[in-house]
């Protein structure tokens, strides 16, 4: 049987077995490592298991992604909320401070006219624990607190990037608006 299976090997059988093998092979180990959305289980995949473009694993950022490929939904809530241009992140809100010194009414329309607010006494008092972008720790900023005071008129509190606390005449014009609002999803 040996000699009968030589005298059949000849050079066009043999390279035609060997050709038939790497076709065969070399797309079967291409799909094995095929790897789609349907090869991964849901929750599988951590930080760890992803590279982006920079080639350090946990490293995606928006040029590693198709356009369009992600949808809001699929986000996590940090990701999408967003402040609106100009206004940081602090904590749980947004802020915006804007430039020059208002009158507790003009703080409160200018903070208006950008579809933004004052904030409330408590939330200022929490907002000068930061680090407010554009205040020093002594500038004051106005809290939506109004308030009168018989002969005085009306007097509002303000507060300091510092933590400071006053009350002060509406029309000090020397206090700057800090204008909030919550991010949006």
């Amino acid at each position: 049987m040996l000699s009968r299976l030589r005298s059949r090997l000849t050079y066009a059988n043999v390279m035609s077995s060997v050709a038939v093998f790497l076709a065969l092979g070399g797309t079967s180990a291409y799909a094995v490592n095929e790897w789609t959305g349907a090869n991964i289980k849901d929750e599988t995949l951590t930080g760890a298991d992803v590279k982006g473009r920079s080639g350090l694993n946990g490293t995606l950022t928006g040029a590693d992604l198709k356009d369009g490929s992600l949808q809001r939904r699929e986000l996590a809530a940090s990701a999408r909320d967003t402040c609106p241009p100009g206004a940081s992140r602090l904590g749980r809100l947004c802020a915006r401070t804007l430039s020059g010194g208002s009158t507790f009414v003009q703080a409160a329309s200018r903070c208006a006219d950008l579809g933004l607010r004052l904030p409330t006494f408590s939330e200022a008092v929490t907002l000068s624990r930061s680090d407010i972008p554009g205040l020093t720790d002594s500038d004051p900023f106005w809290t939506d607190t109004l308030h009168s005071a018989g002969t005085s008129g009306e007097r509002a509190y303000y507060v300091t990037d510092g933590g400071g606390a006053l009350n002060n005449s509406a029309d000090a014009d020397f206090v700057r608006p800090v204008c909030l609002t919550t991010p949006s999803t």
